[in-house]
Protein backbone atom coordinates (compact mmCIF):
# COMPACT_ATOMS: atom_id res chain seq x y z
CA UNK A 1 0.00 0.00 0.00
CA UNK A 2 1.36 3.38 -0.98
CA UNK A 3 1.71 6.16 1.51
CA UNK A 4 0.07 9.52 0.74
CA UNK A 5 3.52 11.05 1.16
CA UNK A 6 4.77 8.93 -1.76
CA UNK A 7 3.12 11.21 -4.30
CA UNK A 8 5.45 12.97 -6.74
CA UNK A 9 4.44 16.44 -5.54
CA UNK A 10 5.97 15.74 -2.11
CA UNK A 11 9.10 14.26 -3.66
CA UNK A 12 9.59 17.27 -5.95
CA UNK A 13 8.81 19.63 -3.09
CA UNK A 14 11.48 17.97 -0.95
CA UNK A 15 14.05 18.23 -3.72
CA UNK A 16 13.10 21.89 -4.19
CA UNK A 17 13.61 22.63 -0.46
CA UNK A 18 16.98 20.86 -0.44
CA UNK A 19 18.07 22.79 -3.53
CA UNK A 20 16.94 26.05 -1.94
CA UNK A 21 18.88 25.26 1.22
CA UNK A 22 22.01 24.56 -0.85
CA UNK A 23 21.68 27.92 -2.59
CA UNK A 24 21.17 29.70 0.72
CA UNK A 25 24.19 27.89 2.14
CA UNK A 26 26.30 29.10 -0.76
CA UNK A 27 25.10 32.65 -0.20
CA UNK A 28 25.95 32.35 3.50
CA UNK A 29 29.41 30.91 2.78
CA UNK A 30 30.08 33.67 0.27
CA UNK A 31 29.35 36.25 2.97
CA UNK A 32 31.48 34.41 5.54
CA UNK A 33 34.40 34.02 3.14
CA UNK A 34 34.16 37.72 2.29
CA UNK A 35 34.59 38.62 5.96
CA UNK A 36 37.22 36.02 6.81
CA UNK A 37 39.34 35.93 3.66
CA UNK A 38 38.59 39.35 2.16
CA UNK A 39 36.76 39.72 -1.11
CA UNK A 40 39.35 37.94 -3.26
CA UNK A 41 38.28 34.50 -1.99
CA UNK A 42 34.57 35.23 -1.59
CA UNK A 43 33.49 33.21 -4.59
CA UNK A 44 35.48 30.18 -3.51
CA UNK A 45 32.29 28.85 -1.91
CA UNK A 46 30.39 29.00 -5.19
CA UNK A 47 33.25 27.32 -7.05
CA UNK A 48 33.37 24.53 -4.48
CA UNK A 49 29.62 24.05 -4.75
CA UNK A 50 29.70 23.79 -8.53
CA UNK A 51 32.60 21.34 -8.29
CA UNK A 52 30.63 19.19 -5.86
CA UNK A 53 27.41 19.29 -7.84
CA UNK A 54 29.23 18.58 -11.10
CA UNK A 55 31.23 15.69 -9.69
CA UNK A 56 28.07 14.18 -8.19
CA UNK A 57 26.38 14.39 -11.58
CA UNK A 58 29.33 12.71 -13.29
CA UNK A 59 29.35 9.99 -10.62
CA UNK A 60 25.63 9.34 -11.12
CA UNK A 61 26.15 9.21 -14.89
CA UNK A 62 29.08 6.80 -14.68
CA UNK A 63 27.43 4.46 -12.15
CA UNK A 64 23.70 4.46 -12.97
CA UNK A 65 23.10 1.06 -11.39
CA UNK A 66 23.78 2.62 -7.97
CA UNK A 67 20.84 5.02 -8.42
CA UNK A 68 17.85 3.06 -9.73
CA UNK A 69 14.67 5.17 -10.03
CA UNK A 70 12.67 2.50 -8.18
CA UNK A 71 14.59 3.21 -4.96
CA UNK A 72 14.46 7.01 -5.19
CA UNK A 73 11.38 7.41 -2.99
CA UNK A 74 13.08 5.46 -0.18
CA UNK A 75 16.52 7.04 -0.51
CA UNK A 76 15.52 10.71 -0.75
CA UNK A 77 14.35 11.08 2.87
CA UNK A 78 17.50 9.37 4.15
CA UNK A 79 19.74 11.57 2.01
CA UNK A 80 17.85 14.68 3.13
CA UNK A 81 18.27 13.70 6.79
CA UNK A 82 21.98 13.03 6.35
CA UNK A 83 22.34 16.36 4.52
CA UNK A 84 20.67 18.26 7.35
CA UNK A 85 22.86 16.60 10.01
CA UNK A 86 26.05 17.23 8.03
CA UNK A 87 25.00 20.83 7.45
CA UNK A 88 24.50 21.35 11.19
CA UNK A 89 27.84 19.75 12.05
CA UNK A 90 29.65 21.77 9.38
CA UNK A 91 28.13 25.00 10.73
CA UNK A 92 29.22 24.06 14.26
CA UNK A 93 32.77 23.31 13.05
CA UNK A 94 32.93 26.62 11.17
CA UNK A 95 31.80 28.60 14.22
CA UNK A 96 34.14 26.69 16.55
CA UNK A 97 37.16 27.17 14.31
CA UNK A 98 36.35 30.83 13.79
CA UNK A 99 36.05 31.49 17.51
CA UNK A 100 39.27 29.54 18.14
CA UNK A 101 41.13 31.61 15.55
CA UNK A 102 39.80 34.85 17.05
CA UNK A 103 40.73 33.64 20.53
CA UNK A 104 44.21 32.71 19.34
CA UNK A 105 44.80 36.16 17.85
CA UNK A 106 43.37 38.05 20.85
CA UNK A 107 44.88 35.82 23.54
CA UNK A 108 41.49 34.95 25.07
CA UNK A 109 40.54 31.39 25.94
CA UNK A 110 38.50 29.82 23.16
CA UNK A 111 36.61 26.54 22.84
CA UNK A 112 39.42 25.00 20.77
CA UNK A 113 43.16 25.42 21.18
CA UNK A 114 45.14 25.64 17.95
Amino acid sequence: MKSPLDRPIFRYGGVAFITCSMLLLQLFLTRVFTVLFHSSFAFLAISIAFLGLGSAGVFAYLFPWLFPPAHASRRLPVVALVYSVVLGVAFWVLVTLDSAIVAHHTGAAGPLKL
